[in-house]
């Protein structure tokens, strides 16, 4: 039986494979790189954090997670 975070992490893998096709003569970067190549630091209002606790929690995935795939999910919508 396949658990929730490996489809998760399927889910985000394919994301990422769709998105970077899209750009044409660039080379698709690994999703299993370390995450040492950028750091953000983003500061949330208390409304936007409740926000993001709660999408959070009702995807079962944690905040940094969610923060990732939202990313992607976006992305992919608008190119």
């Amino acid at each position: 039986m396949i658990s929730t975070e490996d489809e998760k992490y399927r889910e985000m893998e394919e994301l990422v494979k769709r998105l970077f096709k899209k750009r044409k003569n660039e080379r698709s970067p690994d999703p299993n790189a370390p995450r040492k190549y950028k750091k953000l630091n983003v500061p949330f209002n208390e409304f936007e954090y409740g926000v993001l606790e709660t999408a959070a929690n009702n995807s079962g995935r944690s905040k940094l997670n969610f923060i990732r795939w939202a990313i992607l999910k976006a992305a992919e919508e608008i190119t």
